[in-house]
């Protein structure tokens, strides 16, 4: 391997240099958890911003913090990862209650087990308090409980809601599909 595999670089060309969109974040942890067997030992994920000419570089540790998934090692998000896409009928539609299941048993596995004296959000111990236990290590960590809880990401709240499958499309048989990306007007 030549100077920097150790990196995942990925190319962007758009012109918001201060913030990452969602679908980049999942879409570099996607490129870290498909090397299941840690294959090109990925140390750092990036962005390569080409209008710009930025890189934007974390070590995985950092980026995993980041997201808030510093839960687990990530060899446990690979695994989880990878038995969830064995036998995955993702383009079958509609999916089965049991496929549901499985996605919900899984999520249940990677969700944090908080120790006593610990954080519930991020799992970090809590510090000492001099008048009654803290619940949170930090006001950005009591900041997100209540998004995390409603959206079933921490014990407390509802299902995680998954997506639900796409509606097909009923075209005659000689219809062609183009392109499925929305034009707007300029």
């Amino acid at each position: 391997m030549g100077a920097g595999a150790d990196r995942l670089p990925k190319r962007a060309g758009t012109r918001y240099t201060r913030t990452l969109r969602q679908a980049e974040a999942w879409q570099l942890t996607g490129y870290l958890l498909l090397d299941t067997e840690d294959r090109y030992r990925i140390d750092t994920l990036g962005l390569y911003l080409s209008r710009s000419g930025t890189l934007a570089s974390w070590p995985v540790e950092e980026y995993l913090d980041l997201l808030g998934a510093c839960r687990r090692e990530l060899l446990a998000f690979r695994t989880v990862f990878t038995e969830l896409l064995e036998g995955c009928t993702a383009d079958v539609e509609p999916y089965e209650q049991e496929e549901e299941d499985r996605v919900r048993d899984l999520l249940k596995r990677l969700a944090p087990v908080a120790a006593p004296g610990h954080c519930p959000v991020c799992t970090r111990p809590c510090p000492a308090s001099g008048r009654r236990p803290r619940e949170f290590c930090s006001s950005w960590c009591r900041g997100c409980v209540k998004f995390l809880r409603n959206r079933g990401l921490l014990p407390g709240g509802p299902d995680v809601l998954l997506p639900r499958p796409r509606q097909r499309l009923d075209l005659p048989d000689d219809a062609e599909i183009v392109s499925l990306t929305p034009r707007f007007p300029r």
